[in-house]
């Protein structure tokens, strides 16, 4: 009677033992396919490009991003009054991503001098991989007249560089249980086809007879005249100085930007091709002007050999540095700003000696 007993015992202990190792191992199977995978915080990328009256930046809030999440996409173009710039069609520029969401905006700064053109969209994911954005250009036409009085439509492009992005997980991991639509009647598809193609005819016929008034008007219209260059260059100023970036701990990119102005003033003011110059070459330029007094050429050389070291060295400038370099670029364009009487055009001048 015991000998079945002591059987019957340890057959319950090892049915017990085996069932408690399947319970931990389920569990630790569990733990392992639930565990969420390790992932790093989002960089935010930005790319900036320039091209004569037309700032471009393109913003995108991650570089790395997982299915089925979306990246959201800022461009903004910045340009002077009077310049006509269109507007990319994202949709036949990026084709590895679905483009949703497009939604446009303009908006016109207070003096009236820049007008600010803002696209944003959500750029969907549809294969996992390393994704490069391609180039974005922006075509735009500039026919004002030149201070200088003469004429002309000149047509130019900005180029913002194409933009690498990680895409992980995979289209399967937002598949859902889905049932399939009802098939709808036949009456109501022609129907639906037949509003829809109406309502392109009667879009195209308006959209057409609409070009010739378009063109017209804006034949008629005037164009309005270039920002002069000094006020020009202190509306950049002030920008980059409300921004604060040598506090930011972004010194480098302060003096490369007022640098930057500074060039961009001398050829908007006296015709130099300062912008596309070695630091070597625009002091050369700068020493061969005409139009410069030998007071500013000295001051615009300091000014280059102030700006260098934090440039290209990744010196550290001090507070005092950094006031001088303002106090410097300001200075500059206040006193080579042109007379009244220089920006009156011809014609005035004329009308005032007849009046005489």
């Amino acid at each position: 009677m015991t000998r079945p007993c002591i059987a019957s015992g340890s057959t319950r202990q090892t049915v017990v033992y085996l069932a408690m190792l399947w319970a931990l191992a389920a569990c630790s199977a569990r733990a392992q396919g639930t565990e969420a995978p390790e992932s790093r915080p989002a960089v935010e990328i930005v790319r900036e490009a320039r091209s004569g009256p037309v700032k471009g930046t393109i913003r995108l809030d991650r570089d790395e991003v997982a299915i089925p999440e979306a990246i959201q996409l800022t461009l903004t173009l910045e340009s002077e009054r009077g310049v006509e710039v269109a507007l990319p069609n994202l949709d036949e520029i990026i084709r590895d991503f679905g483009v949703l969401n497009v939604e446009r905006q303009t908006k016109t700064d207070p003096d009236g001098l820049f007008e600010t053109l803002t696209l944003q969209c959500s750029l969907d994911p549809l294969a996992a991989g390393s994704w490069t954005l391609p180039p974005i250009e922006i075509p735009y036409v500039d026919e004002r007249p030149r201070l200088t009085g003469e004429t002309g439509r000149v047509e130019d492009k900005l180029v913002l560089a194409g933009i690498t992005l990680t895409v992980t997980g995979t289209p399967a991991d937002v598949k859902d249980v889905a049932t399939l639509p009802k098939p709808w009647p036949k009456t109501l598809i022609l129907w639906a086809v037949g509003v829809v193609a109406a309502m392109l005819a009667i879009a195209w016929w308006a959209r057409r007879s609409r070009k010739p008034a378009v063109k017209m008007a804006r034949r008629l219209a005037p164009l309005p005249p270039p920002v002069p260059a000094h006020i020009w260059a202190m509306a950049e100023l002030s920008k980059l100085l409300a921004e604060k970036l040598p506090e930011h701990g972004r010194a480098q990119e302060f003096y490369y930007r007022i640098n930057a102005i500074v060039r961009e003033y001398l050829e908007r003011r006296f015709g130099l091709r300062a912008p596309e110059q070695t630091s070597e070459e625009f002091i050369v330029a700068v020493s061969r002007s005409g139009d410069l007094i030998d007071r500013h050429k000295q001051l615009l050389q300091q000014f280059t050999a102030a700006c260098d070291p934090v440039k290209y060295a990744r010196a550290v400038p001090t507070q005092t540095d950094i006031d001088w370099v303002v106090d410097t670029a300001r200075g500059f364009v206040e006193a080579t700003t042109p007379s009244q009487v220089a920006l009156i055009a011809p014609s005035t001048h004329r009308e005032a000696e007849v009046a005489a």
